[in-house]
């Protein structure tokens, strides 16, 4: 324990050391672009996922256990840019983005 001043208080405080670990989230979306269908592929688990049009309105959704890879059908989307958005069991969100020719 160590001592420390506030003002004019004696308070005891102790050191807590946290350890963190960096999980380094790789994330492939193949084809990019493409005509018909991604292959996304993540080191980490995907749970919850969103396609967005531009506009940011979902144009499609899923919901996984952790997966590591999905095929996603974007045959009947217009041509444009569309982002691709999932969390991951820790409840942190990721975006990459797609091109559908």
């Amino acid at each position: 324990m160590s001592n420390f001043i506030l003002d004019d208080q004696t308070s005891k405080m102790s050191s807590v050391y946290k350890t963190e670990t960096k999980i380094e989230n790789r994330t492939i979306v193949s084809p990019n672009p493409t005509s018909n269908q991604v292959q996304i592929n993540s080191t980490i688990g995907i749970n919850e996922w969103y396609v967005y049009d531009i506009n940011a309105k979902i144009v499609l959704a899923g919901n996984n256990k952790n997966a590591n890879a999905l095929k996603i059908n974007l045959q009947n989307l217009n041509a444009g840019i569309y982002y691709f958005k999932f969390i991951d069991a820790s409840g942190t969100l990721h975006e990459k983005s797609i091109i559908k020719k």
